[in-house]
């Protein structure tokens, strides 16, 4: 809405859309839950688009959640609980947000540097890894869980669903795709769950901060 209303002064459009996009557009935060992986590996040129080569064809998860922040009218507008879209619309969207950074991504950052050091290449190997997989369970349900207010068993049972989705053999999620930018991805994924561990009295995240020392 800032970057709208920022380019309307700059083309000098007249006041009157300005106020329009004040008070009849909605802008709505978004949040995509799903894996996707990225261009398949093993490419034959089966996958086609007009009789050529899709070179645009990513692998996704099957599994994929949409959440929408919204108000009323939005909803009414476009009534994706009466499709078959996994989308729900929300009041606010934080909690989306703070259970799938915290159970998803934060596990996806923290294992990449463990694995790579392992010799490991995917996501699914690292999972299926018996160091890795006793790891990931310290981790995930002996300190991220103390981090949300969410109930323990609604927690527990979304966590052990992203371990499962971890497991899929198709989606071949490189350990050093994840691992780039780490900064920046730690920063957002890591560092707020670490902090809130730490000022809930819990002590020091040991699971977490190993992962973290092996990025670093």
């Amino acid at each position: 809405k800032e970057c709208v209303l920022k380019y309307a002064a700059h083309w000098n459009l007249p006041r009157a859309f300005s106020s329009w996009v004040e008070q009849n557009c909605a802008f709505c935060n978004t949040l995509v839950d799903r894996i996707v992986s990225g261009f398949p590996k093993d490419f034959d040129g089966n996958l086609m688009i007009d009789g050529k080569p899709d070179r645009l064809a990513v692998v996704a998860e099957p599994y994929y959640l949409w959440a929408i922040e919204a108000p009323e009218c939005v909803k009414k507008e476009m009534p994706f609980e009466k499709s078959a879209l996994n989308a729900v619309y929300t009041s606010d969207i934080s909690g989306y947000r703070a259970r799938k950074v915290t159970f998803l991504n934060a596990p996806h950052t923290l294992i990449s540097a463990i694995g790579l050091q392992l010799g490991l290449s995917t996501v699914c190997e690292a999972v299926e890894h018996q160091l890795l997989s006793r790891y990931l369970d310290a981790l995930m349900f002996g300190e991220l869980l103390k981090t949300l207010d969410f109930p323990s068993d609604e927690l527990r049972s979304y966590g052990m669903s992203v371990i499962e989705r971890f497991k899929n053999p198709y989606l071949q999620h490189s350990l050093k795709s994840i691992a780039s930018n780490i900064e920046s991805k730690c920063a957002v994924r890591v560092a707020p769950p670490v902090k809130r561990y730490v000022e809930r009295g819990n002590g020091v995240p040991h699971a977490a901060c190993l992962g973290l020392a092996a990025n670093f």
